[in-house]
């Protein structure tokens, strides 16, 4: 699948769009269905140079804003249920455009409309 990704840090001329695998949850994560995400001034700061201060590995997809549904699951989180995922950037576990690993313990059920 395509994703986004940087494979050195930089300015937006690093920014590519590469094939990746889709990522697989382990032990209490889920693989969530990204239906919307966000870009924030966090992910062009990671970009910058902000990343390699924190020790984060290059490639690096960037994105931490999101919501969709739940794919796969381990234990105590329901398959289809609809959530979403904000903030701590440096904590997500795998990311791809269109699928995203997160701890089970860091995403929320998403409101009805």
């Amino acid at each position: 699948m395509k994703a986004v990704r940087i494979e050195r840090y930089g300015n937006e001329e690093v920014v590519e769009l590469a094939e990746v695998e889709r990522p697989k949850p382990g032990e209490n994560q889920v693989l969530v269905k990204v239906k919307a995400a966000a870009v924030n001034p966090v992910d062009w700061k990671i970009r910058d140079g902000l990343g390699e201060m924190f020790g984060l590995k290059l490639p690096l997809i960037l994105g931490c804003e999101v919501a969709g549904t739940v794919e796969m699951a381990g234990s105590g989180v329901r398959v289809g249920l609809a959530v979403r995922r904000a903030g701590r950037a440096l904590k997500i576990l795998q990311r791809a455009m269109r699928f995203m690993v997160i701890s089970a313990r860091t995403v929320a059920v998403m409101p009805s409309m």
